[in-house]
């Protein structure tokens, strides 16, 4: 599959960009996950995405993939995201269809590289407890549980708290 991966561009057209991040978290919906991202809305893309870098993939120029690296959160409350040489990973979803094609691991490598140029140290995540196999995918990837969240009434799980040096 030919894919090509960058940064999001003024001209990319954000309400696709929110149907592929609504349609990467449908099955989580559908086992009654309340992620963000599953109803977020055109302006929570647009604000979300202000907040770092967000990379695209793009397959015969249709998005397939997205992954935005944020920036240190100084007013987080999860003690890691505040530390300034800590990027989290948030809104990171591919189109079903295209799914276990190796497209999100390809954008999360890209991401790594700029974050590692950027001299980030650490990169982290959260989401959800009971996705077992999400979990078990970053696991692989060399995420380490580190902790504990929990974003209700926003989402309706508890999460967990995944990291990473960034090398």
């Amino acid at each position: 599959m030919e894919l090509m991966i960058r940064e999001i561009q003024d001209s990319d057209d954000i309400e696709k960009l929110t149907e592929l991040i609504r349609s990467a978290y449908s099955s989580h919906a559908a086992s009654g996950l309340k992620y963000w991202a599953t109803h977020q809305t055109v302006d929570d893309t647009k604000r979300r995405i202000a907040m770092g870098i967000c990379l695209v993939a793009l397959h015969q120029d249709e998005y397939v993939g997205t992954c935005l690296f944020r920036r240190p959160q100084p007013e987080s409350p999860v003690e890691l995201y505040r530390s300034p040489r800590v990027w989290t990973v948030a809104q990171f979803g591919v189109l079903p269809e295209h799914k276990g094609k190796g497209i999100g691991k390809a954008i999360h490598a890209r991401g790594l590289a700029l974050l590692k140029q950027m001299g980030v140290a650490t990169i982290a995540l959260d989401t959800a407890e009971p996705a077992k196999p999400l979990i078990e995918m970053y696991k692989s990837w060399g995420y380490q549980l580190v902790g504990h969240c929990d974003w209700r009434p926003f989402t309706n799980y508890p999460s967990v708290v995944m990291s990473m040096a960034v090398q």
